[in-house]
């Protein structure tokens, strides 16, 4: 009797690590495994990773004619886990909502620099003041961050009026003509006094 209890009780003890073995859940090293759509997986759970960031943002020059338009060059950087982005510009009037341009970047790599040059055509843009503004997004549908771009995916571009045409000069005062004098008149003949004549001679 005493025999086949310690027999059991071996048997317990020798099952036992091989039970607490199969229980934990295969580890790849205490490293995270990094998911197809960007996200990280940790003890079996997938953790969204961060949305995509501006990190720089320029337009040159800051200041352009709106009868003239210009070339403007737009200079960023996007940052994100994802490799690449589809990038857009906006220009949207200072106090609007609504974008008055739109500017597709295409897709853009993340972690580096970019420019891109477009040509505002003369008279597209009324005079005023614009922010041009930066959004993105990843193939997983993540949209960038104004949060964590810290103001970095937004700058002000001025749009100038014309110059106020000069004032034509007024015309020259006409001289004041000098009035004209009048003619002297002529002095009259005078008629010599009248002789008188003699009268008959008296004899004394």
């Amino acid at each position: 009797m005493l025999l086949r209890r310690a027999v059991l009780l071996l048997s317990l003890w020798l099952l036992a690590p091989a039970t607490a073995a199969a229980a934990t859940p295969a580890t790849t090293g205490g490293h995270a495994a990094a998911e197809a759509s960007g996200g990280i997986t940790a003890a079996g759970q997938t953790v969204p990773a961060p949305e995509p960031r501006a990190a720089g943002f320029a337009v040159e020059p800051a200041e352009v004619p709106s009868q003239e338009g210009g070339r403007l060059t737009f200079r960023y950087r996007l940052d994100g886990r994802a490799r690449t982005v589809r990038a857009v510009l906006l220009l949207t009037r200072r106090g609007e909502r609504r974008a008055a341009v739109r500017v597709s970047l295409g897709r853009v790599r993340t972690g580096r620099g970019h420019a891109h040059a477009w040509q505002l055509a003369a008279g597209r843009l009324a005079a005023g003041e614009y922010v041009a503004s930066l959004t993105a997004a990843d193939d997983a549908g993540r949209r960038l961050s104004p949060s964590r771009s810290a103001g970095h995916d937004r700058t002000v571009l001025q749009v100038t009026a014309p110059p106020a045409p000069e004032p034509e000069p007024a015309p020259a005062p006409e001289p004041t003509p000098e009035p004209t004098p009048s003619p002297t008149p002529e002095p009259e003949p005078v008629a010599p006094p009248a002789t008188p004549e003699p009268g008959p001679f008296k004899a004394g």
